[in-house]
Parts: C-alpha cells; sequence; structure tokens
C-alpha cells in the first residue's frame, strides 16, 4: 500500500522527549491507519547523538525507519536526509519535542482535502502550559529585517506600517490564513513542494533553515496554509529566556545568509544595520545592569565584524 504520510523526525542527543514523540506518533500513525485506511511511514534521523537515542529508538521502536547520520548534520541537513527516503504523497517534518494528538494527521489531511489550494499546513503550536507560541510571520527583506535590528519593527505605530518578520500577535492567529513563513518544528507539505523547492539550503546549520525555505516555497507560486483549529504541543517555545551566545549567533548567522543570498544589493547594509542593533542592545543591557546579557550581545557583534 502506498504511504499516504511520510513523517520524517531528525534527533540529536534527546532521547526521552524523542521517546515521547514517537510514542505520540505511534497513536497517531495507528489511529489514522485503522480507523481511516491511511498508511505512513516515519523516518527518524539521527545526528551522530552519543546518548544512545538511535540504539534505544532501533531497540523500543522497531516499526521507525532509521537513519543514521555518521556526524551532526545540522536540522536542514538532517531533514533533507530523511526526505530523500520519504515515500509518502504528504510530507511532515516534525521537531523531536514536538506532540501529536491522536487525529493531528486525520485532520491535516481533511484540511488539505477540504482546501484543494493549500500547498503546505501550519497548525496551532502550544507550549506545554497551552500558551501562545510564535510559530511565523512575514518574510525578512532589507527594510523590515533593518527595523528588526533596531528594535523598532514591534512599536505599535511601525509594525502597523512594515510587515513584521516575528509576529508575536496572538490575534493574528485565531482565523485561517496564508502565511509567509513558518516553522518548522510542525510543516506538512505536499511532495510536489519537496520536488519543487528542493528541500533545506543545507549551508544553514540552524536556525532561518525554515524561513529560507519557505522564502523558495514562496517565490514558486506555492501556499502555506494556517489552521488554528489543529493544535499540538511543542515543547521549544515553553523554554527559559535565558540568552544562549550559540543560539544568537546562528540565528543572525543565518539573517546575514539569507539576504546575501537573495538580496544581495542590500546585503552589506543589513550587516552594518545588524552590527548596530547588536551593540545598541548590549549597551541597553549594560547600563540596565544585566551585564550577562550584554556581554552576549557584544560577543555576537564582533563575530559579525568577520
Amino acid at each position: 500500500m502506498q504511504n499516504k504520510i511520510s513523517l520524517i523526525i531528525v534527533s540529536y542527543n534527546t532521547w526521552e522527549v524523542t521517546k515521547k514523540c514517537l510514542e505520540k506518533v505511534n497513536i497517531a500513525t495507528d489511529f489514522s491507519f485503522k480507523n481511516h485506511g491511511i498508511n505512513s511511514e516515519t523516518i527518524v534521523v539521527d545526528n551522530a547523538s552519543t546518548d544512545k537515542s538511535a540504539d534505544l529508538i532501533r531497540k523500543y521502536f522497531p516499526w521507525v525507519k532509521l537513519i543514521r547520520s555518521s556526524k551532526n548534520l545540522g536540522f536542514g541537513a538532517g531533514n533533507n536526509l530523511g526526505l530523500k527516503e520519504a515515500k509518502g504523497d504528504y510530507l511532515l517534518l516534525l521537531n523531536s519535542d514536538a506532540f501529536l494528538n491522536k487525529d493531528t494527521l486525520v485532520k491535516c489531511l481533511d484540511y488539505f482535502k477540504k482546501n484543494k489550494d493549500c500547498d503546505a499546513l501550519q497548525i496551532n503550536l502550544r507550549n506545554s502550559n497551552g500558551s501562545f507560541q510564535l510559530i511565523a510571520g512575514n518574510l525578512p527583506t532589507p527594510i523590515n529585517t533593518i527595523l528588526w535590528s533596531l528594535g523598532l519593527e514591534s512599536l505599535p505605530f511601525i509594525n502597523q506600517i512594515i510587515r513584521p518578520i516575528y509576529n508575536h500577535d496572538e490575534n493574528y492567529f485565531v482565523k485561517e490564513r496564508v502565511l509567509e513563513w513558518s516553522s518548522a518544528a510542525f510543516f506538512m507539505m505536499k511532495r510536489e513542494v519537496y520536488l519543487v523547492s528542493g528541500g533545506f539550503d543545507e549551508k544553514l546549520f540552524l536556525y532561518m533553515e525554515d524561513v529560507e525555505l519557505c522564502k523558495r516555497i514562496k517565490e514558486k507560486g506555492l501556499k502555506i496554509c494556517y489552521s488554528p483549529n489543529i493544535k499540538i504541543v511543542h515543547l521549544s517555545g515553553a523554554s527559559g529566556k535565558v540568552l544562549s551566545e550559540d543560539k544568537l549567533k546562528n540565528q543572525y548567522k543565518g539573517m546575514l545568509y539569507y539576504h546575501k543570498k537573495h538580496f544581495p544589493i542590500g546585503y552589506f547594509t543589513v550587516k552594518l544595520f545588524l552590527l548596530l542593533g547588536l551593540l545598541f542592545r548590549s549597551f541597553y543591557y549594560l547600563i540596565s545592569r544585566n551585564g550577562q546579557n550584554a556581554k552576549v550581545y557584544y560577543k555576537v557583534s564582533k563575530f559579525l565584524l568577520y
């Protein structure tokens, strides 16, 4: 029987959450098959985990198609490995810390059936306490990136004029709409979307790879839809507010790469304002007596000089 859905999960030293994720996947795929005849396959790409994740997945989830990478390829390249092996008509990228409900897959396929012009689908991701989680926004351009870098895109007057990259307004996500970019923590797409886009740009190791992919999807005239009525829990958004130097560095590195690739003429202007924005934030935290954050922003600003 042809697989209707291929689920692709990238795992890296996250055995405990991956275990829960796969338990939920097992329930969802079993429910969709027994009650709706929907066949599926689950592919896990292990990015050279050192916590014995791959061995444990093989032991406890023998139905999973396990791909062992000899090194940590990053999020995009890891997903590409799984996508190349996927046989489904619909391809679901799922984070290892995202937990499906029993009827999630059925609801998603039903959405595609009712919305023939939908090419890719994002759903309502919630934190573990049920609170709002930012999942989408508008594609970066030199203008809105500069305003974002200076901390201006969220100001009441300005955010009515420009299209913010990161949409923090929960009211924006209360109804169905077409998105410009969407988080890849959950991202279901028709096979044709993958064939046309070619998957993730593997030069992006972590962060901004989903935004960049959505940029190319949109350029092909394909539609990314959002449904507020299909909800799952995604743990990542519930994590603490501790500022990570590596995360921030990768975010800015990804933003620079995105602009160099898609807006080469404005690249150096964007880079200058990203640098100024980092220095501004460093100074702000310094006078606010938050030396740790000030130090992180300053270190990342030095990284941007090279």
